[in-house]
């Protein structure tokens, strides 16, 4: 996806709030930001916003010397998902056992805000997550995707966020003896990285990595074995917007799994903000 002008004050947000986590010193923050918008001045709008945004955790990370500020908060996040799993457990029963609802709770577990919600308090975050799990998803496109992931034989899972990969490790677990992960090399935002399957559930499957930390997966940035993966997979599920944002115009055989939170990606998909995606990058 190309960046649009209101991806501007987002990619600005985010670099604050990054600025913020790295490090206490406020002059240090001065210069990041200085050092962000002054490479967002010759902004590349012919590549993804999760470039920009990878040059901003970049910056931030040589200026700060802090490589991992999200740390604490996906920790949180791990903790968090796993609660509320057990009291969606007790309170759904046995509908969660359903490929649709397991599906939607995979989905709508990115509508958590964990930054809100990392005090652990459960009874506002299952009021949020059972909101989400409410929210109507596109029949068609369930039916199609249990029925890819029943014919694949290889599926490449690009994972999103921590704590919302606790809801993927249940989401895969009938078919995750044909799942290779995806995950970022290196820590960026609340992404998962290796040090987060073991806590996530999804220790003992196949690892590849995009080698750094941009917050997506852009194929001229990354390594030869996630290439491999992209290549060889009979099916892509990519988790998250910023997989969205860097793979939607590929042609591999990617099904996309997101909220649409933004403007900008319910513009270009013609969706309603807040609506579970289950997007197909080929008819």
């Amino acid at each position: 996806m190309k960046p649009q002008l209101d991806c501007i004050p987002c990619l600005v947000k985010n670099a604050f709030n990054v600025a913020n986590l790295s490090t206490d010193d406020e002059d240090l923050k001065r210069e990041i930001l200085n050092r962000v918008l002054q490479q967002m001045a010759s902004l590349d709008w012919d590549r993804p916003p999760t470039f920009t945004a990878w040059q901003s955790y970049q910056i931030a990370s040589e200026i700060s010397g802090n490589p991992n500020p999200y740390q604490a908060e996906k920790q949180n996040s791990i903790s968090l998902a796993w609660k509320l799993l057990e009291a969606l457990k007790k309170d759904y029963g046995n509908k969660l056992d359903d490929f649709t609802q397991r599906l939607k709770l995979a989905i709508a577990g990115n509508v958590l805000d964990y930054s809100i919600y990392g005090d652990l308090n459960l009874d506002l975050a299952m009021e949020v997550i059972v909101q989400a799990l409410e929210k109507p998803i596109d029949n068609d496109a369930i039916s199609r995707l249990k029925q890819e992931i029943d014919n694949a034989g290889s599926i490449l899972y690009l994972l999103d966020n921590a704590g919302e990969s606790v809801y993927d490790s249940f989401f895969i677990e009938p078919f995750k003896h044909k799942v290779t992960l995806g995950v970022r090399g290196l820590p960026a935002s609340n992404d998962v990285t290796y040090e987060d399957l073991e806590p996530s559930g999804l220790d003992g499957i196949p690892v590849v990595d995009n080698a750094t930390n941009l917050p997506g997966v852009i194929p001229e940035f990354s390594p030869p074995a996630m290439l491999d993966a992209l290549k060889n997979a009979d099916l892509i599920i990519a988790k998250g917007q910023g997989n969205f944002e860097s793979l939607n115009e590929t042609d591999y055989p990617i099904v996309f799994l997101f909220m649409a939170k933004c403007p900008a990606v319910c513009r270009v998909i013609n969706a309603a903000p807040q609506s579970l995606q289950v997007l197909f990058n080929q008819p």
